[in-house]
C-alpha cells in the first residue's frame, strides 16, 4: 500500500485548503470547523491496533498544516495530536470494546470529550509559552463543538461506509 501515505497528504492538504479558504464564509460566532482534527480523530478512532505508524505519520502531516496556519511554535500541534492519540487509545483500552464502539452516540461522546481536551491542552500550552494560538476556553468552544459535530457525523458515516470493514465471523442465514 505505497499509495496510502501520499493519499493521506493529499486529503489533508485539500482539507486544509477547504478549511481556510471556503469555511470562513460559513463561520458561526467566528468559529470554523477544524477539518484536520476531525479527519485525524476519525482515523485514530477506527484504526486497528498495531497500525500506529500511519497515525504518527498523519499526526505529523496534520501538525505541519495546523502549525502553518497558526501563530504557535512549530511542533506544538504534533505534541498535542500525539497526546490526544495516546489518551484516546488508553481510553478505548479501558472502556468496553465491541459493538458500542461503532455506535454514533459513543463516537460523538468520545469526540466531544477529546475536542474539548484538545482545546484545553492548546489553551494551556499557549499560556505556558506566552503566544496567541486562537485557543480560548469560553462559550465559543461549545459553539465550535456543535459546529464540528455536523462534519464529524458526516465523516463518521462516510468512513464507516467507504473505509471501515468490520470483521464478522457470523453465519449469514438470509
Amino acid at each position: 500500500m505505497w499509495f496510502k501515505y501520499p493519499l493521506i497528504v493529499l486529503i489533508l492538504f485539500f482539507a486544509t485548503i477547504f478549511q481556510f479558504s471556503l469555511l470562513p464564509y460559513f463561520s458561526i460566532a467566528g468559529y470554523t470547523p477544524n477539518l484536520l482534527f476531525i479527519i485525524f480523530f476519525l482515523v485514530i478512532f477506527f484504526e486497528n491496533k498495531g497500525k500506529y505508524e500511519t497515525i504518527i505519520f498523519m499526526a505529523f502531516v496534520c501538525s505541519i498544516f495546523l502549525d502553518m496556519t497558526t501563530t504557535s511554535y512549530f511542533g506544538i500541534s504534533f505534541i498535542i495530536l500525539l497526546l490526544i492519540f495516546g489518551l484516546e487509545k488508553a481510553f478505548s483500552y479501558l472502556s468496553k470494546s465491541g459493538q458500542e464502539k461503532i455506535s454514533i452516540y459513543y463516537f460523538i461522546a468520545i469526540f466531544s470529550l477529546f475536542f474539548i481536551l484538545y482545546h484545553l491542552i492548546g489553551y494551556f500550552v499557549s499560556l505556558f509559552f506566552k503566544f496567541d494560538t486562537g485557543f480560548s476556553f469560553s462559550y465559543i468552544i461549545l459553539i465550535g463543538l456543535f459546529f464540528n459535530m455536523i462534519f464529524v457525523g458526516i465523516g463518521f458515516y462516510l468512513y464507516k461506509l467507504v473505509i471501515y470493514k468490520k470483521d464478522t465471523n457470523q453465519l449469514k442465514l438470509l
